[in-house]
């Protein structure tokens, strides 16, 4: 699977931020990491007018009151790029097919196979509507993460484009003008069902990192909820102190009664009503607790779970939609002494648009089971491999 994760460095972050400032009537003065942003009040932006002092980079420095941050996981980049998309919500894009490089995929390319020719002929046009996502990953007490993915949608195929996507990031670098602000001619039922089909492909190119999260975050609410338990057991043991002493107690001024002169044996039959009251208050704490603590705190383990619990949220932040051309690609595969030529679906920036298969046992190449031998058809590796076993 490619990455078609939009590399948030730094350098890019601050690359977007002095572009769109500057175009939305902002003046910046850079003093090294340290920029005075200054708004004035004809600028076309939601940031607030006057002066903004900001600091790049350097995401734990503490800031004085009037500072923002500018890294790629500060609030401060993230209003910005709501603002821009909000903005210019909706694009369009050529891919151009003149003289066009033709990717040759991984898995054709390998060990004593080589690709001599390769042409492209382009047969007609097709539309991919491309998504950009904001997905956070977040819990209420401690994880909150933004990633930002892009997922390319064939419109009429509804096939996910990954090697497109790449191609799209490439050609909306932030220095380049490609990208026109036009609404895509695509109604709007068919767009709300590709960003629907965009929104779970994009959630699963991340789900590694969600799982990662909440191991992170079961592991903290396992490791909250026995602080928890060892202090209730800490308490429970001075309960079973304190009934103990206070039953010596009692015993005390049993004793004292049935000794004592009358005036005495009245104060002591106070004291021992007022110890009893005492003890009864210590046992009802004493057993509650116990309770709680053999059925696993139940109300606890819930509060500290619900703080703990990971919540995804993917935004579309923008369409855009893209022409490209589709057509037919030629490999000539090649060895030491014989060659092939083979003709698969092909589209101008998206790669090879059709699976091709194993003559052998069916099933598709592909990176992880890639082209072996083809002397006698095309042969995977897992077949193979399979082969030289049972020689």
């Amino acid at each position: 699977m490619t990455d078609a994760s939009v590399a948030v460095t730094q350098t890019r972050v601050e690359r977007f931020a002095e572009k769109y400032l500057k175009a939305v009537g902002c003046s910046i003065e850079k003093r090294n990491e340290k920029w005075a942003i200054t708004v004035p009040d004809d600028a076309d932006t939601e940031l607030p007018t006057g002066e903004i002092p900001v600091i790049c980079g350097d995401p734990d420095r503490e800031l004085d009151s009037d500072e923002e941050l500018l890294h790629p996981e500060s609030s401060f980049f993230h209003k910005l790029l709501e603002e821009a998309s909000r903005r210019c919500p909706r694009g369009r894009l050529s891919i151009a097919s003149e003289s066009p490089e033709v990717s040759v995929p991984h898995w054709l390319e390998t060990e004593g196979v080589r690709i001599d020719v390769v042409d492209f002929t382009p047969y007609y046009d097709r539309v991919a509507v491309v998504v950009l996502f904001r997905i956070g990953i977040e819990t209420v007490s401690e994880y909150q993460e933004q990633h930002l993915e892009a997922v390319a949608i064939d419109s009429q195929s509804q096939k996910v484009l990954e090697q497109f996507e790449e191609t799209f990031l490439a050609a909306t670098s932030i220095d380049d003008e490609t990208v026109e602000s036009q609404i895509p001619g695509l109604d709007r039922s068919s767009v709300m069902q590709i960003i629907e089909s965009a929104s779970e492909a994009a959630v699963d190119r991340i789900r590694p990192r969600i799982g990662e999260v909440h191991e992170e975050a079961s592991r903290s609410a396992d490791a909250e909820l026995e602080e928890y338990r060892q202090m209730k057991e800490a308490e429970l043991a001075e309960l079973d102190e304190k009934r103990e002493s206070i039953t010596t107690k009692i015993e005390e001024v049993s004793e004292a009664i049935q000794e004592g002169e009358r005036d005495s044996r009245v104060d002591a039959l106070k004291r021992r009503k007022e110890l009893n009251e005492e003890l009864e208050q210590v046992e009802s704490k004493r057993e509650d607790l116990r309770e709680k603590r053999d059925k696993g705190f139940p109300q606890t383990q819930r509060e500290i779970r619900e703080r703990h619990a990971l919540e995804v949220v993917s935004a579309s932040m923008t369409v855009t939609k893209v022409e490209y051309e589709s057509g037919e690609a030629r490999f000539r595969i090649a060895g030491d002494r014989t060659s092939e030529m083979i003709t698969v679906g092909y589209g101008a920036g998206v790669g090879i648009t059709e699976e091709i298969h194993c003559d052998n046992c069916g099933e598709s190449l592909s990176n992880s089971n890639p082209l072996s031998k083809f002397e006698e058809g095309l042969i995977c590796e897992d077949c193979s491999t399979t082969s030289r076993e049972e020689s």
